[in-house]
């Protein structure tokens, strides 16, 4: 009988060309032999009656996978094959099993052996045992299919045994970097076969005799020209701020994208940082020290990591005028791609990727097959993080340390860049170490502080101010940026304000849709240039990836990375003598408890000085200090390494077990969220084709709406309230799929009634009273 993985592509074949892709990729990790071993092994459960009814239609819910772990297991008990390493040996169990669905497994040395056998022996009846591979059922069928499967392994030498120099060195590893490894191989394999299934499935019929070119056409990279890259960027990082257009603040520019040079050209790969005040080009000089490090290093490419979506597509456009369109791909969830680019984007094959935070935190702490499968591009990678002080608080320690962990064991450098840099080293759970690329942070602070000329009054009261006081404080002023706490307050605002002014007023806040936002960016960077009164209430949105220079400005209290952002758009150029005023708001409200533990830690700094601070390097330390030491009671999530506080991270309940911290790590929460489709009067036509479409179908939605409509979507974490409200003024959309309409969290607005032109989504009822944050 002729065993198939595909149809009419012959099994063999494709553990032939599973092993070979595998068994490059694993290079990046110098587990060239153990990848490729796993590629040969994966899919012998295939080598089964059920499976093979399966391809012809006459069964499903068959897991083919399992039978590769119990087949090497099998081996292992016997001797058979033999692995110099216990733990790579678990690992080379749970990445088969796992390799169409979810990856188990613990790596310390008191879990890496549990359960083996009740996981991976055969089972006792074979008429019928699921597997954990959502309940489908085990494909052996008998002992003797079973034997048959073993025999077809080792008459075809799909097994070979493994020794120390066949993969990394664990017993230098901690947790972190173990499980970052486990899941590295998985990828690895992973990546292989959905690549190989893809070319199968797309080509009707290959001649095996043909496999080496066919493999060779599929190992093509699209790799980094780091030559032709520098030349690009350092002439366009000339036209910006070159001896045609200096200044006193482009000389600081010059400064910090020289620093980025040397340190690039200099420094192996590794853990780094670049701190730098707002406005002092940190995006260019961060590529630059990132093109550096791969010519010197040899890696083949640059991943930059930003905070939201919001900012993706500028940064990546920026890019793209650089280096050209060939050479940057953006990979969120989000991004509009044609075919040939998804592809690249699911396997991160590019010379520079643009991502969030978002994505590639899932694909480094995901259990998930598809999450995983790009995970070894990271390897021989520089990753640079624009912004990095919005990861999350209560994942800093495991964060750090699985970056720290792709430093050292994966060749890849890591660049984290932000103008308030969080002192890590002062964790009292970290021991690490992140040299820093710029050569004088605190005297680059200064001088930035001379020449931005802005006075910031810091308000000791705690009752603080109405609305209508700030309102009333500003009247006078042309041009003034507000940022408060939360949507909620900046709505109240936006209505004080309107009182004084009755145009020139703009909103911004994640009330707004996406294409809401850039409009209202771009009016108000045009208002800003063409001298035009302009006056922006916004939430801290604006904090990252905004480029905005108003000559004066008000922020609430909040944490001191988010003061300081804000004072980065106010008098950015210094132009004049700027102004700026922090204070509390008679509203205390605040959007959770960490953001009200570290706002009120700024607070108590600044009350303790009577208001005169400076807004400087040493004062980030200072903060850092008290917020980690615990002093002020805002390093709540970590206690000598056991939880604190429901919620937290903590390393000694879950660096150890991938799965439970694939479960654990969200950096999006799980509270309810509402997708709103909102029909913005500037893309309303773009709703009414969609809002026809929902009517006329009964309100069922297709999966990659979900994309297509992002720019006129409104995300939000509801309460009650807010869902009675929602459902009340919004259709609820579903998906069909082929056994049952299934309810989404995506929603379709009635067409006015709860979308407002200048303040986005409305979040009241008819009695005032606020519905959600």
């Amino acid at each position: 009988m002729e065993y198939f993985a595909h149809p009419r592509e012959k099994l063999i074949d494709h553990l032939i060309m599973v092993n070979e892709l595998a068994s490059k990729y694993g290079e990046e990790i110098n587990s060239s032999k153990v990848t490729g071993m796993l590629g040969l092994m994966h899919d012998v459960g295939k080598h089964t009656k059920a499976f093979q009814d399966v391809l012809e239609g006459k069964r499903t819910k068959i897991d083919h996978a399992i039978v590769a772990s119990e087949a090497l297991y099998k081996l292992m008990c016997n001797r058979e094959f033999i692995c110099d390493s216990e733990m790579i040996s678990s690992m080379m169990l749970h990445i088969l099993s796992g390799h169409h669905s979810e990856f188990y497994g613990g790596y310390n040395e008191e879990k890496q052996y549990i359960d083996l056998d009740d996981m991976y022996d055969t089972p006792a009846d074979y008429s019928f045992a699921p597997t954990r591979n959502n309940n489908k059922n085990n494909a052996l069928s008998s002992e003797d299919e079973f034997n048959e499967v073993i025999d077809y392994i080792k008459r075809n030498r799909l097994y070979q045994n493994i020794d120390k120099s066949d993969h990394l060195n664990i017993d230098k590893m901690n947790e972190a970097a173990r499980m970052l490894y486990a899941r590295m191989l998985f990828s690895c394999l992973v990546d292989a076969d959905y690549t190989a299934t893809n070319y199968a499935c797309n080509h009707i019929e290959y001649d095996s005799s043909g496999m080496k070119s066919i493999i060779d056409e599929l190992l093509k990279e699209h790799e980094l020209d780091t030559v032709y890259c520098l030349e690009k960027l350092d002439q366009y990082h000339d036209d910006l701020v070159g001896k045609k257009s200096f200044s006193p603040i482009n000389g600081l520019r010059n400064k910090v994208y020289s620093d980025a040079e040397k340190t690039g050209k200099t420094l192996p790969c590794g853990l780094y940082k670049m701190t730098a005040p707002t406005g002092l080009g940190k995006t260019i000089s961060l590529m630059k020290f990132a093109l550096e490090q791969a010519k010197k290093n040899g890696q083949k490419r640059v991943i930059v990591v930003l905070p939201f979506l919001s900012i993706i597509e500028q940064n990546a456009k920026e890019y793209r005028k650089i280096f050209g369109n060939d050479m940057v791909i953006e990979s969120d969830s989000m991004a509009e791609l044609t075919e040939e680019q998804r592809e690249l984007s699911y396997r991160w094959d590019a010379p520079i990727i643009v991502t969030t935070s978002v994505t590639f935190f899932q694909t480094m702490f995901s259990a998930k097959a598809p999450m995983l499968r790009k995970l070894h591009q990271i390897a021989n990678s520089v990753v640079v993080f624009d912004e990095s002080q919005s990861l999350g608080f209560k994942y800093t320690s495991v964060t750090i340390r699985s970056l720290e962990a792709l430093a050292h064991h994966f060749n890849t450098t890591v660049l984290l860049s932000t103008a308030t840099q969080p002192a890590y080293d002062m964790r009292k759970d970290l021991d690490v170490d992140i040299q820093e690329v710029i050569s004088d942070v605190n005297g680059l602070y200064r001088d930035y502080g001379k020449i931005k000329n802005t006075v910031v009054e810091f308000d000791t009261s705690l009752e603080g101010y109405s609305y209508n006081d700030l309102a009333e404080k500003f009247k006078n002023d042309k041009e003034v940026l507000y940022v408060v706490n939360t949507t909620t307050k900046a709505k109240e605002l936006y209505d004080a304000v309107k009182s004084y002014h009755k145009e020139y007023v703009f909103l911004l806040s994640s009330r707004l849709c996406a294409k809401h936002k850039k409009d209202v960016i771009e009016m108000v960077r045009n208002c800003l240039k063409e001298n035009k009164p302009c006056h922006l209430i916004s939430t801290q949105c604006i904090e990252a990836g905004v480029d905005l220079d108003f000559p004066k400005g008000y922020r609430e209290y909040a944490p001191l990375t988010s003061v300081i952002q804000t004072m980065g758009r106010i008098n950015r150029n210094g132009k004049a003598e700027g102004y700026a005023l922090v204070s509390n708001l008679k509203d205390d409200s605040c959007p959770d408890d960490y953001y009200k533990n570290e706002k009120r830690l700024t607070y108590s700094i600044v009350e303790k000085n009577k208001g005169n601070i400076d807004l400087n390097a040493e004062l980030i330390d200072q903060y850092y200090k008290k917020l980690y030491s615990g002093i002020e009671g805002c390093d709540d999530g970590y206690n000598g390494g056991k939880r604190d506080k429901e919620g937290s991270i903590s390393l000694a309940e879950y660096e150890e077990d991938i799965y439970a911290m694939y479960k654990a790590y969200h950096l999006i929460e799980d509270a309810e969220q509402y997708n709103i489709i909102v029909p913005y009067e500037h893309d309303i036509q773009k709703f009414e084709e969609y809002a026809n479409r929902y009517q006329n179908n009964g309100y069922i939605m297709k999966k990659q709406d979900m994309k297509f409509c992002h720019d006129i979507c409104v995300g939000i974490i509801g309460n009650g309230k807010a869902a009675a409200f929602i459902e009340n003024h919004c259709h609820r959309l579903n998906i069909r799929t082929r056994d049952a309409i299934i309810s989404t969290n995506w929603f379709i607005a009635d067409k006015d009634s709860i979308y407002d032109i200048k303040t986005g989504l409305v979040t009241r009822n008819s009695d005032s009273m606020a519905l959600f944050l």
